[in-house]
């Protein structure tokens, strides 16, 4: 039944009657193979979640299809089912490529890769923790940064607290530095509230330099900090 089925479709353009058929067989890989023959005028609601369908399934018996899959169809953007497993496929597609030795800067090319994926907030914050397997705590706070962004509830991740903390640790005008300013005065304000207060208690000069204006500008600093701030000449 499923050759005679195969053999028909060949012969011409497919019909959704076909596709369903394909699908009631589970022959989700030739189905996809053949969506795109059903004429664009026909290509309803219906299809679509048929086609959603049978991705998802593929993804998920072959996680390395997820990205040709995402590009070919940008409507499976909208399932939740298919978005996960697509975010869960990029996350392990980075972990491998940091893992290559011939890239020159394996961190740098991997997460570019990784973002054109167009990762939503859990897979970021994924990446996020696979790159701090291998990096030092600022890393990835882009990552962070940018999932927290997406979704307020990954500021109290214990991870890009630890994340945005170390990056207020650097140079004020480095990179890394603007960024978790950012994010612990402006997204995760609350959320890095109670962290902030702990790390001033002992401050660097880096952290100073980084974190005086702001918590001034919220009265959140103790009078022997702000001496501490204004010696920094913030």
């Amino acid at each position: 039944m499923k050759t005679l089925l195969l053999l028909t479709l060949l012969a011409g353009t497919a019909t959704m009657e076909d596709l369903q058929a394909l699908g009631s067989q589970s022959a989700w890989s030739e189905l996809l193979e053949r969506a795109e023959d059903v004429p664009a005028a026909k290509r309803t609601d219906e299809w679509r979640a048929l086609v959603t369908k049978a991705a998802t399934a593929v993804v998920q018996a072959d996680d390395s299809r997820a990205a040709a899959l995402s590009a070919r169809y940008p409507f499976l953007a909208a399932s939740s089912a298919f978005s996960k497993l697509h975010g869960s496929a990029s996350v392990s597609a980075l972990e491998k490529c940091l893992g290559d030795e011939k890239l020159r800067d394996a961190l740098t090319e991997c997460v570019a890769t990784f973002r054109k994926t167009s990762p939503k907030p859990d897979a970021l914050a994924a990446a996020a923790k696979v790159i701090r397997k291998q990096w030092n705590p600022a890393a990835p706070v882009e990552l962070y940064a940018d999932a927290a962004a997406g979704s307020k509830e990954l500021c109290a991740d214990a991870g890009l607290q630890e994340s945005v903390l170390a990056a207020l640790e650097l140079p004020r005008d480095e990179r890394r530095a603007k960024v978790g300013r950012t994010v612990a005065f402006e997204t995760c304000s609350s959320a890095m509230a109670a962290p902030l207060k702990a790390a001033m208690v002992h401050a660097s000069t880096y952290l100073l330099g980084n974190a005086c204006e702001s918590l001034r500008a919220k009265k959140a600093l103790t009078e022997l900090q702000d001496e501490l701030c204004r010696d920094e000449g913030r």
